[in-house]
């Protein structure tokens, strides 16, 4: 199936090789001698491209294999510690690259507004006409907080009358939608609240999100620019305008990026996009936006109120930076997503097996305590945070936790997107699995030509970090993959861009879909190095191994405990 007016463009790949060599103004060119590698997974020797790698295009140390034993940089602060480095086993080779560091939370990049001001739009579109519209006012509270005011009475969620209008010219709004709203408050105290008897003991204290809201915007007309502005009736936000798809849809531009964060890198891949001669029709996310849970808290981790075994909290105000940066582009492009691991920040209300899925309720250690519950203040849900600004299409309530809140399709233009998570339930008997049996078969081809999965895990990739995570979940989805003729799928994940061929099971299959790996947007962690057919020591070690035969039979099964950092 051929449809040439359809454009997918990686955006991320600007983010990628920005770091190894000057894009282009328009944002995409990426001269063959700068792609560091680039494998093609088809089982044809002869499609594998692998180049040196350029120190003076990613800067000074690049490129070289980070010894973890020594000295090593924190990539966030720059800091420089005494080895070994905690985070990486000897055997991996991550190291920063130029810019992707971290926006200071004051630059004015990605500052929170003081004067009440509406900010971080973004647009989730449930059909051609019809969108979720959400943002932010106000700033956050990190203290002695420990509950939501009730969005029924609070007077920011009702009596000033928060809400989206639109027109289909500039400054002239004709249509004006409701927005509802949600707060939360994520459990930063290491004590018990019922104990902590003084607001100025920072053991006790809390972060409170900012007003959250979300408007469902509904019977746009096709193939119009709608101008709109959110605020509520104090003030109101910049003009932003959006472009709905036509009956006939083509020409139809889907951009797909995952793994941004919030660095310099990040802003110049937002930039790239926004600066395309033709504004995309719809940005694909797959997973680890803000990267806050980089970050701990800024007090003590004692983690006495669970005896130690909890595993810290994230300092949330990296989730509103990042709506920050990303509004000029989110507010412009309507976006389908779907969490990746750095949205779990697991805590005490959620755990993670050793297989990276997440158990809900956090269960004890063994012979420990009960995990807390909302006596101790806020559970710490995993995605907590992600949820309650990014809903789904078609989602039953703001703030949704539920099991069927991790996935979902939706029509857009030609294509039918289904997201994917792949760190909840996916075996046989799931919500997930079977859900996605009843969607495949009420797919319509004549309508929505082109079917996309989307989810944050790569199925395919020829990378060290992460190789082969995904092999409980493609022994499983892949024969349905093939059987509906999937397209294209597309996932984060993995820092480093890469396609196949149509494949299954490793073999070439035309029947098959193509298998897009969208690698590194800008996040502070930076782009892989290493694939699995390098050598460990590219001076010559004298084992001479290769990270492929690292691994093991076990290595490569669900719980792959071990054999890949934890980024």
């Amino acid at each position: 199936k051929i449809h040439t007016k359809f454009v997918l463009l990686v955006g991320s790949l600007l983010a990628v090789f920005s770091q190894r060599h000057n894009v282009d103004d328009k944002g995409f060119h990426i001269p063959d001698e700068y792609i560091v590698p680039r494998r093609i997974l088809d089982g044809d020797p002869q499609s594998s491209v692998v180049v040196d790698c350029d120190e003076t295009v990613v800067g000074q140390g690049a490129c070289k294999f980070q010894d973890v034993t020594g000295a090593y940089v924190d990539p966030i602060t720059g800091t420089v510690y005494a080895g070994p480095n905690p985070t990486y086993a000897a055997s991996d080779t991550y190291s920063g690259a130029m810019g992707n560091i971290d926006f200071d939370l004051d630059d004015q990049v990605v500052a929170i507004p003081k004067d009440g001001s509406h900010y971080g739009m973004h647009i989730t579109p449930e059909s051609d006409t019809d969108y979720i519209f959400s943002w932010q006012a106000g700033t956050y509270e990190v203290g002695y907080v420990f509950t939501v005011p009730d969005p029924t009475t609070d007077p920011k969620c009702t009596k000033l009358l928060p809400s989206v209008r639109l027109g289909l010219t500039s400054g002239l709004y004709t249509r004006k939608y409701a927005a509802e709203c949600v707060r939360f408050v994520r459990d930063y105290s290491v004590h018990d609240p019922r104990t902590c008897n003084t607001s100025t003991n920072n053991q006790c204290w809390n972060y409170r999100s900012p007003y959250i809201f979300h408007a469902r915007v509904t019977g746009l007309l096709p193939g119009k620019t709608y101008y709109y502005v959110v605020g509520d009736s104090t003030v109101s936000s910049k003009e932003y305008s959006i472009r709905t798809p036509s009956a006939d849809p083509y020409p139809f531009t889907i951009v797909a990026l995952a793994d941004p964060g919030q660095t310099v890198n990040t802003s110049r891949t937002f930039a790239g996009v926004r600066g395309l001669e033709r504004v995309p029709d719809l940005l694909l996310l797959p997973g680890d936006f803000s990267y806050a849970d980089t970050y701990l808290a800024s007090h003590a981790q004692a983690n006495t109120h669970c005896q130690g075994w909890c595993t810290g909290w994230v300092a949330q105000p990296r989730w509103d930076s990042f709506l920050r940066l990303a509004e000029p582009l989110l507010a412009r492009v309507p976006t389908l997503h779907v969490a990746g691991n750095h949205e779990i920040e697991p805590g005490a209300g959620c755990f993670l097996s050793a297989a990276g899925r997440v158990w809900h309720p956090a269960p004890p250690p063994p012979g420990g305590p009960q995990a807390p519950t909302d006596d101790f203040g806020p559970a710490n849900p995993c995605f907590q945070s992600y949820n309650h600004r990014f809903p789904h299409p078609f989602t039953l309530r703001w703030g949704d936790l539920s099991a069927a809140s991790h996935y979902y399709a939706a029509t857009y233009g030609p294509a039918r997107v289904i997201a994917l998570n792949n760190y909840v339930p996916f075996g046989p008997a799931s919500p997930q699995y079977r859900w996605l049996v009843r969607e495949l078969g009420r797919v319509d081809r004549a309508a929505t030509p082109w079917l996309i999965i989307m989810v944050h895990g790569a199925v395919y990739h020829s990378y060290h970090a992460h190789y082969k995570e995904m092999e409980c979940f493609r022994s499983l989805y892949e024969p349905l993959f093939r059987a509906l003729a999937v397209d294209l799928v597309v996932s984060g994940h993995v820092h480093a861009y890469e396609r196949t061929h149509p494949v299954f099971d490793y073999r070439p299959d035309p029947c098959a879909p193509v298998y897009l790996v969208l690698g590194d947007a800008g996040n502070t962690e930076g782009p892989y190095r290493s694939g699995v057919e390098e050598r460990l020591d590219p001076a010559g070690a004298a084992t001479n191994l290769t990270f492929c035969e690292l691994y093991t039979a076990a290595a490569r099964g669900p719980a792959d405990v071990g054999a890949v950092p934890a980024y």
